[in-house]
């Protein structure tokens, strides 16, 4: 048995849509965590991260220390993703934080590495963000840190790899744990060809307002089974949204109001004048935008 999350992104600041102050989701984030780990150490099982443990390559050594402290006294089995590498390469992986994880012991699998649960004997198989699995054919779990999806992509442009396609590429691999997409899902295309995206562990964003997140408990015989972390009420809001739409607003009507009142014949210098005057802009502001254009010319 093992645990299985991906995409902890523990962060040192506050994501846009949370409501609480740094200190506060802090504590929220590391309530996540311990929760993890009290229940690696109770059953006696690892935990494997399917990417992004970190936000940010380079978090501050309290984050750091705080990860190694929580996670203490439990086996860890973690993947690279984008965010834990500085330039997305995993050629840093000894300058960041990881890297430091991985000092401390925990268990850092990169170019189809591979650890070999001992109570079990699953081999469990593992890639970092940009890198292709070769000939997986001995492996039970394949742990990789790619960007995954059911139905319709997540995103514009977003790479073409839906888990059908995956799973048909592996078709000896019996569960495949992955990261990046933080919308979890669960495919199970055959009782041999299964794949658990299991999304991001904290809510960053204000469309996750209705998100439960959770880690899964991972069978000897590779079923899954739902865990829920704790969950904080009331702390994502859209309210910067709407600040933005407000703002992208004004900043329309200000170029209308500069297209529609200027004349071509003019130079941008004379159709900033007019503008500020006919907008009766106070002096001040008025001579330090033309003092401003003065300097960049």
């Amino acid at each position: 048995m093992a645990l299985a999350c991906a995409d902890l992104h523990l962060r040192d600041n506050v994501p846009v849509c949370r409501t609480e102050t740094d200190i506060e989701f802090q504590f929220h984030q590391i309530r996540k965590l311990k929760r993890l780990f009290e229940q690696a150490r109770l059953w006696d099982v690892p935990v494997l991260i399917a990417g992004d443990t970190f936000d940010h390559w380079k978090p501050s050594h309290k984050l750091v220390a705080e990860v190694i402290e929580t996670s203490k006294g439990a086996r860890v089995i973690a993947v690279p993703g984008q965010h834990d590498l500085y330039a997305h390469d995993v050629c840093s992986l000894p300058k960041t934080g990881l890297g430091v994880l991985r000092a401390s012991d925990w268990v850092i699998l990169t170019k189809g590495e591979s650890f070999i649960l001992p109570s079990s004997k699953i081999k469990i198989t593992g890639y970092a963000f940009g890198e292709e699995p070769g000939n997986s054919k001995d492996t039970d779990i394949l742990l990789w840190h790619v960007m995954t999806f059911v139905g319709k992509p997540p995103y514009p442009e977003c790479p073409d790899s839906p888990a059908p396609r995956l799973a048909k590429r592996f078709p000896n691999v019996k569960l495949m744990i992955t990261g990046d997409n933080h919308q979890p899902f669960y495919f199970n295309q055959t009782d041999q060809s299964r794949i658990l995206n299991r999304g991001s562990m904290m809510r960053m964003t204000a469309d996750q307002m209705d998100y439960k997140p959770m880690f899964y408990a991972i069978h000897d015989n590779l079923n899954c089974t739902p865990i829920p972390f704790p969950i904080e009420r009331n702390v994502v809001s859209n309210v910067h949204l709407v600040r933005e739409q407000e703002h992208d607003a004004k900043l329309e009507a200000f170029i209308s109001r500069i297209t529609k009142d200027s004349e071509t014949s003019l130079s941008f210098e004379s159709n900033m004048d007019r503008f500020l005057e006919v907008d009766k802009t106070p002096a001040p502001v008025r001579q330090a935008v033309m003092m401003a254009m003065e300097k960049e010319n």
